[in-house]
């Protein structure tokens, strides 16, 4: 990771702000796309970084903000789009009943057991937000995130994947590590790494396992 340098952005009060490598790729794939300027003509500009004991939160010019479990893990967005990001600041913010954004807003194309396909979907430590067809937010929660897990294979020193695109390495340890890029993915088994039971996980499920530091090709799927 070391060829990383982060970026350096004019943030609309004229002050440049330092984002940090994790801070930038996540502000370019904020819908998936890997694209900066779709993020910031929907959602506009970071406007500084809070840090907070448990999550760094970043505003957006646009009215949503980005957070972060720590400093150099992924960020996702709570966006601004059909209030989302009102609902989630009557319910608690990061610290109350939905915890800490765990996926990129997303619509599923195939159906789960969690997700119906067509839904914009947002996922959070304890359950997920959903645009209902009358355009308002839906809010559920999940009472035990982890359950899901009793019912799968042992992730361990393999590949797990959310329908956002996240993907992340889940050690012998039973921690996560967040897969930054493809060279990653692929140094660690890619597809071969990756069983297809433990594809398509929604976040608050992934979120169950502690975290861990970012995935580099250092780690060894066959430990």
């Amino acid at each position: 990771m070391g060829h990383r340098t982060g970026a350096v952005l004019m943030a609309p009060n004229g002050f440049p702000l330092r984002l940090n490598d994790s801070q930038y790729a996540s502000l370019r794939n904020l819908f998936g796309n890997d694209d900066i300027s779709t993020g910031v003509a929907i959602e506009g500009l970071p406007l500084r970084i809070e840090r907070r004991a448990s999550y760094v939160e970043i505003p957006l010019s646009n009215g949503g903000s980005m957070f972060g479990e720590s400093e150099v893990g992924p960020y996702f967005v709570v966006p601004a789009f059909a209030g989302a990001f009102g609902r989630y600041q009557a319910e608690g913010g990061p610290t109350g009943r939905l915890g800490l954004p765990t996926s990129i807003p997303f619509v599923p194309v195939v159906t789960t057991p969690w997700h119906e396909v067509g839904r914009w979907i947002l996922e959070f430590e304890f359950g997920y937000m959903a645009l209902a067809g009358d355009g308002r937010i839906q809010v559920d929660f999940v009472e035990d995130p982890g359950l899901l897990w009793h019912s799968l294979p042992r992730p361990s020193g393999s590949i797990v994947a959310q329908p956002g695109g996240q993907s992340w390495y889940i050690d012998h340890n039973r921690r996560r590590h967040w897969i930054p890029d493809g060279a990653t993915y692929e140094c660690l088994g890619g597809r071969s790494n990756a069983p297809s039971e433990l594809q398509n996980l929604p976040g608050y499920a992934v979120w169950s396992f502690e975290l861990a530091p970012v995935a580099t090709c250092a780690l060894d799927p066959g430990e």
